[in-house]
């Protein structure tokens, strides 16, 4: 496995701007109870791997005041400003995608590492009103067993929002530490989770129920999005079965 010796920065973004061209595989409807090699879909190939990072190193959030919301690709009358330290919420057409209080999201894993998955392997998160995309990105990546995180990541809806690392030269890209997932989404409107653009790890999620109690759910009010429920085989990030077997 190649390591690459890269500090937060120039290197990390390009690979980030890089990899971004590629379009995602889609999972084919309706296969057998196995693993499909998508071999005719072209070959995946592993993607780089930097030293692990702090994110938040990466300066101020990206929408933030008129110029922020301009490369957020979003009108001025569009965006609520929030100081340093707090959540982003947004509005689309002027009508605020929110959902109520505490609320679960699914989240199937469907391909990833040259595979499709049948059936796919999911986890039910608990998330609560001011958890971030960012927070989300962590309990996924976590309560999918991995261990490398310092791969690059990002949210991706259908209308083309798109929420990860912020990046100048990739003004589509809305910084995920800066926006609360229920300012964004709601019940019906499936998004998209993409980890590793090399490997990529895709994942369906959607949102199932809100205006939850997490005393009531949980018994516990948790600090970050937490997996509740959960199902399948989880494959290892980089395809290992052993402790001595390498890339």
């Amino acid at each position: 496995m190649a390591r690459l010796s890269a500090q937060p920065g120039d290197f990390f973004l390009s690979c980030q701007r890089e990899a971004r061209g590629g379009a995602l595989p889609s999972a084919p409807e309706g296969l057998d109870q196995h693993l499909h090699h998508p071999a005719a879909d072209g070959a995946i190939g592993k993607g780089g791997i930097v030293q692990e990072v702090d994110l938040h190193q990466y300066g101020p959030p990206l929408v933030q005041g008129g110029e922020g919301r301009e490369r957020a690709g979003l009108p001025p009358a569009a965006c609520e400003t929030v100081g340093p330290g707090r959540a982003l919420g947004a509005r689309r057409g002027g009508t605020e995608l929110a959902v109520r209080g505490w609320f679960t999201v699914r989240v199937d894993l469907v391909s990833g590492g040259g595979l499709h998955f049948a059936p796919r392997p999911g986890r039910i998160f608990l998330v609560g009103p001011s958890h971030t995309f960012r927070d989300l990105a962590v309990a996924i990546d976590l309560g999918f067993a991995r261990w490398d995180l310092s791969h690059l990541h990002e949210f991706r809806f259908p209308d083309g929002r798109c929420f990860g690392i912020p990046d100048e030269e990739a003004p589509d890209v809305i910084d995920y530490a800066q926006v609360r997932v229920a300012s964004q989404v709601k019940r019906g409107e499936p998004f998209t989770y993409v980890f590793d653009f090399g490997a990529n790890w895709e994942h369906r999620c959607e949102v199932l129920d809100s205006n939850l109690d997490p005393l009531e759910v949980l018994g516990d009010v948790p600090g970050e999005p937490t997996p509740i429920w959960g199902w399948g085989w989880i494959p290892d990030q980089y395809g290992r079965r052993s402790y001595d077997e390498v890339d």
